[in-house]
């Protein structure tokens, strides 16, 4: 790799490896700060209950939620979102994400559930725009000008897959309103036409045709959730 597109790749890395930093700190810390939060042994009995909300899981995949919890420590969400891009010409880019999973608690007091889980999550985007950048150098003396070119085309039906299973700490303010943070193992697959989804943490991957799988990873605003439930 030239010297000119090493350097701009280490200077696009720096902010976001920092910001990486930054969320996994405050994940430790909320989710320490949740379970030391004083209250009983008795469960957070939400059996019967259905919630609407929205969730940003490990994996990248972000969405409202529909969450039904058919057991006293059972519960199953499903997941939709989507995106829709137009450049200069109102071309539109769209992206879908869907989700599909249940968390079991293990333990609770009368606040805060803590679970563990398991969930599907795929995105599907019927015409994506592939950027791609090339670094054209043409001779001037002894030395060679350089010059990044970027280039755009589109291609039809890519589909990334991801699975993940979070360990998730639901703290309710009341009956009615929770919000919910999670760490984890997850792994996601990029397709040879681009990443649909954007995960972050350990295991996160973004180019094409990688695979990536973390463990212990978790963010923030990486995995993060809240619900209303009626």
């Amino acid at each position: 790799m030239p010297a000119a597109a090493r350097l701009s790749e280490a200077a696009n890395q720096r902010p976001r490896c920092d910001l990486f930093i930054l969320q996994r700190t405050l994940t430790v810390l909320a989710l320490v700060a949740l379970l030391l939060f004083p209250g009983v042994s008795e469960a957070k009995n939400m059996q019967g209950k259905l919630g609407f909300g929205y969730q940003s899981a490990l994996t990248g995949a972000r969405g409202l939620t529909l969450t039904y919890w058919a057991a006293e420590r059972f519960a199953l969400q499903f997941l939709a979102g989507a995106e829709f891009k137009l450049n200069k010409k109102n071309d539109v880019n769209t992206t879908i994400h869907f989700g599909l999973g249940g968390r079991f608690v293990v333990m609770s007091t009368r606040s805060a559930n803590l679970s563990i889980g398991l969930r599907a999550v795929m995105a599907y985007a019927p015409n994506l725009w592939v950027h791609a950048t090339s670094l054209r150098c043409t001779p001037d003396g002894a030395d060679s000008v350089c010059i990044e070119e970027t280039s755009t085309s589109t291609v039809t039906n890519v589909l990334q897959f991801g699975v993940e299973a979070p360990i998730e700490v639901e703290y309710f303010f009341s009956d009615a309103f929770s919000i919910m943070l999670g760490a984890g193992v997850m792994a996601v697959f990029v397709p040879k036409e681009g990443a649909l989804l954007e995960p972050w943490g350990l295991g996160a991957v973004h180019e094409a045709n990688h695979k990536g799988i973390g463990i212990g990873t978790g963010a923030i605003f990486g995995a993060a959730a809240f619900n209303f439930y009626l």
